[in-house]
């Protein structure tokens, strides 16, 4: 069989050449996705929605001073409109004029702690505070330095019904941006307890 393309490269090394260097692009090729690592499984609280028993992400199902979770092995965050099973708390950022600019997805029992541009610091209260980045598309980052964050100020958002319709939780927060230093207005629903 003869291949024109493979015609020069044989004609300089020779056919044993190019079997060695196929078998070493092979070999590369192997070590490559073998050096992937499986995205990594965050343990969370979200609520639950009709599907949630058929849902392979799902450890347990427990209760909640506030209703019913869902205990979950998730590798990014649901999504707030259309996750079959997990319906995840929400962080909406508003404009000072009272837009919608971003929204975030975040577990139960987890409260914002600062924002660096697109991303999301979040608390989760386990058996102690761990948090997390959270970003727009959903993806989780372990946070494990200790990154100094200011209390936010109550803000005022004319809006946060279109978004939190009359919740007793709701409420806005300025924060400031941890890198520009801008201030940003976020607003979610406190911990039910």
């Amino acid at each position: 069989m003869k291949f024109p393309v493979l015609s020069p490269y044989l004609a300089i090394f020779g056919q044993r050449s190019l079997v060695l260097s196929i078998i070493f692009c092979f070999s590369l090729l192997i070590s490559i996705v073998l050096a992937v690592e499986p995205p990594q499984l965050y343990e969370f609280s979200f609520w639950t929605k009709p599907n949630v028993e058929s849902d392979p992400r799902i450890i347990r199902i427990s209760t909640h001073p506030c209703g019913t979770v869902a205990i979950a092995k998730v590798t990014i965050m649901p999504s707030i409109l259309d996750d079959p099973a997990l319906e995840p708390e929400r962080v909406v950022e508003f404009s000072p004029e009272g837009k919608v600019l971003r929204r975030w997805s975040i577990p139960v029992d987890s409260t914002p702690i600062g924002i660096r541009d697109n991303r999301l610091l979040i608390e989760v209260y386990q058996s102690e505070p761990v948090r997390f980045w959270i970003g727009l598309d959903g993806n989780i980052a372990n946070e494990k330095k200790l990154i100094s964050t200011s209390i936010p100020d109550r803000g005022k958002c004319e809006t946060i019904a279109t978004e939190f319709g009359n919740s007793d939780y709701a409420d806005c927060w300025n924060y400031r941006d941890l890198e520009s230093g801008k201030s940003r207005i976020l607003a979610f629903e406190g911990i039910c307890a």
